[in-house]
């Protein structure tokens, strides 16, 4: 049995997942705060890249999880917009904690979405490219190969330090313009479930992982963030819709 363990919010990170899920015939599983038990021969791990880091709550979805198999092949793949470098190194040492190890590691370039600070920079020519690293990375799995692993540097560090979801009230940062209707979609799409609708009004809670999806995903444009948002272009994933995300989800709540 193949297993994949997937973060995702606009659905980049869900796109690649089922692409390699049809290679190698795993089970496509999302990383929530549900405790899991995994023996599984292959595993992997597809995410998006934050601050040069893991989402803050995927990092505790591996503290949890129970690999039963010591001798599982595993991987990770990682999501990025703009320029990533090392972005594997925590979770690989979380999983020496528990007396195993990745053993390929790969990342593909995806639509930039961290929109406070960059362009939506979508485009065909990204999309293709992202296909040939999926086959690529796809072939390699099943192939058992082993990848060079890099240990990181002091920059990795600085830039996850910057991460605002290591600040547990970063939520107070958002705000909800009158365009809003409270279509719930908000909540629906959040991977923490850190997003309650209150008399049609989102209310943010405070175990916020930063990942942007209410944002870039609200269909009136409602949700800002601090200044940095307003008028800016957001990420609408053409190949992965909000519904596909919250239904994958809702099969493993």
């Amino acid at each position: 049995m193949n297993t994949i363990y997937c973060y995702t919010a606009t659905g980049n990170s869900l796109y690649i997942t089922k692409h390699i899920s049809e290679k190698i015939q795993a089970e496509i599983i999302p990383i929530s705060n549900k405790e899991q038990i995994c023996n599984s021969d292959v595993i992997g791990f597809v995410y998006p890249v934050f601050f040069w880091g893991m989402p803050l709550s995927m990092e505790q979805f591996v503290k949890d999880l129970k690999i039963q198999n010591k001798n599982a092949y595993i991987f990770a793949v990682y999501t990025y917009g703009g320029t990533a470098l090392f972005c594997a190194v925590a979770l690989n040492n979380l999983l020496k904690k528990k007396n195993t190890h990745l053993s390929f590691i790969s990342s593909v370039k995806m639509v930039e979405n961290y929109i406070p600070s960059f362009k939506v920079n979508d485009n065909p020519a990204i999309w293709d490219n992202a296909d040939k690293k999926i086959e690529i990375i796809s072939k390699s799995i099943n192939e058992r190969k082993n990848s060079k692993f890099h240990t990181g540097t002091f920059i990795n560090k600085i830039i996850h330090h910057l991460y605002p979801a290591h600040n547990k009230n970063c939520s107070k940062d958002f705000a909800v313009k009158k365009s809003c209707i409270g279509c719930g979609l908000c909540s629906k799409i959040c991977p923490t479930q850190n997003i309650k609708i209150n008399n049609n009004v989102p209310i943010f809670e405070n175990h916020c992982d930063h990942c942007l999806g209410c944002l870039n995903m609200c269909p009136y444009d409602a949700i800002e963030y601090k200044n940095k948002t307003n008028g800016k272009t957001r990420y609408k994933n053409t190949h992965i819709k909000p519904n596909e995300i919250i239904e994958w989800r809702n099969k493993y709540k």
